[in-house]
């Protein structure tokens, strides 16, 4: 398994710990990540990092960020890579060959900022969206700004498969809300509760998820 690891700086650790209730806030917190991944260090060394995020890759691909007390993890949409240019080594992003690099996360959060207007919009709305952001950013190109409205729209419509672990000992209720319980999805119409025995780690959450690990069992 292919594992690349970030440690969060204070900014970031602020977005991750926000509540999550809908799909902006998670892609907000994605190109937000990857813009911190652009610009870190592959070699640097976090296992004593309290809050770190993980790019994990083996059948499945996600990111996980893990905290004290809390880890989530959702579907990562981009290609990743370690890639050096001879004299520094970097982390190097890419959807179907457009290349997701400090700029283009940059447009994309501003795009995404435009929440009233890309909820409830057709193709060529978004499109219309993109272009006044590009044209901000100074890309006037049609080809240019379509691959930016292709992976908008990629964003919108990908499938997070967000799920949380929280150890939480405020709020303890081995009945409704257990001390250490998983929180699968956000919407307050779909979300629910799996209770845990024990307080669990990042690597335990990591193999868990992976489709390609020995699968773990409920027991009713």
């Amino acid at each position: 398994m292919k594992e690349y690891s970030l440690s969060l700086s204070t900014t970031l650790v602020n977005i991750a710990q926000s509540p999550i209730r809908t799909r902006l806030d998670v892609i907000n917190l994605l190109l937000s990540t990857v813009k911190e991944y652009i610009v870190a260090d592959p070699n640097y060394d976090v296992r004593e990092c309290v809050n770190i995020a993980k790019i994990c890759i083996d059948r499945f691909k996600r990111i996980f960020f893990s905290f004290e007390n809390k880890i989530f993890s959702v579907s990562f949409p981009f290609n990743v890579a370690v890639k050096d240019d001879g004299v520094n080594s970097y982390f190097y992003f890419e959807y179907q060959n457009i290349v997701i690099d400090n700029k283009l996360t940059s447009v994309l959060i501003s795009v995404f900022s435009n929440q009233n207007d890309l909820q409830n919009t057709t193709s060529k709305d978004i499109y219309s969206v993109v272009a006044d952001v590009c044209n901000e950013f100074g890309i006037k190109t049609v080809m240019e700004i379509l691959e930016v409205q292709k992976i908008v729209y990629y964003l919108l419509t990908y499938e997070d498969g967000y799920f949380r672990y929280d150890f939480d000992t405020e709020r303890d209720d081995s009945i409704y809300h257990p001390k250490n319980h998983f929180d699968l999805y956000y919407s307050n119409s779909n979300t629910f509760k799996i209770g845990l025995k024990d307080k669990i780690n990042l690597e335990w959450f990591i193999n868990f998820s992976n489709n390609n690990a020995p699968v773990a069992y409920i027991e009713s």
